[in-house]
């Protein structure tokens, strides 16, 4: 009720009759471009997550059955940044030696399937939400993916050019970093580039998925400036 501006009258502006306190007394943190009632939510949920996790990190209950223990152990194993830097990419090592043995498209098929089991979400994304039409059952959706810029625009529009080079280096970088030498990275990051240029040309544009429905109704109820 305190988000409610009150010298408002609702039938003549009900948006900021709602949240027009909200909107006058809010401040959009350094770290953050948007910031609205659900960011403010979620970071509210992130420092309790963190409470928990702190508190079974640190418990004297050496079990490993409970689940207390095995969630700490887990938080304490990505926190652990001296391990980590000192494994590289060893835990990975599989899962590229199975990327080099793709040369038909039924072994990235496969490859595809288990990836996605493994809840690494290529070429697509999949959720379960409740159904658009009937909220009585819960649905399978499929979301399109596979892009890593955040829109299909940014690798087919004008204005968008710097961007596009800035991130082909950082994808030679990126291949560097595992061993490869530069001329081979650079020539893999135009794999890459070719093969997510070819998804942006076949994807939905933002306004599109607006219209269907994905994504866009709650965020448009929720006070949220930008």
């Amino acid at each position: 009720m305190h988000f409610i501006d009150w010298s408002v009258e609702p039938t003549v502006d009900f948006y900021s009759f709602a949240a027009g306190n909200w909107l006058r007394t809010q401040v959009i943190p350094e770290d953050k471009s948007v910031w609205g009632a659900f960011n403010e939510l979620s970071e509210y949920n992130f420092g309790l997550l963190h409470c928990i996790l702190e508190e079974a990190a640190q418990s004297q209950d050496n079990s490993k059955r409970i689940p207390e223990r095995q969630v700490g152990d887990f938080y304490a194993s990505g926190m652990n940044v001296e391990s980590i830097e000192q494994a590289g990419l060893r835990p990975l090592s599989q899962m590229i030696q199975e990327l080099d043995t793709v040369d038909t498209v039924s072994k990235l098929t496969n490859l595809v399937a288990q990836l996605q089991m493994k809840d690494v979400p290529v070429l697509f994304s999949s959720y379960s939400r409740a159904d658009r039409k009937n909220s009585g059952v819960y649905s399978f959706y499929i979301y399109q993916g596979g892009l890593s810029l955040p829109d299909k625009e940014y690798y087919l529009a004008k204005g968008f050019e710097d961007i596009r080079e800035k991130f082909r280096e950082h994808v030679a970088k990126m291949f560097m970093l595992t061993g490869i030498d530069k001329d081979e990275s650079v020539e893999r990051s135009q794999v890459v580039w070719d093969i997510e240029s070819f998804l942006a040309k076949n994807s939905r544009n933002r306004w599109d998925l607006a219209s269907n429905g994905v994504g866009s109704f709650f965020e448009n109820l929720m006070p949220m400036i930008i």
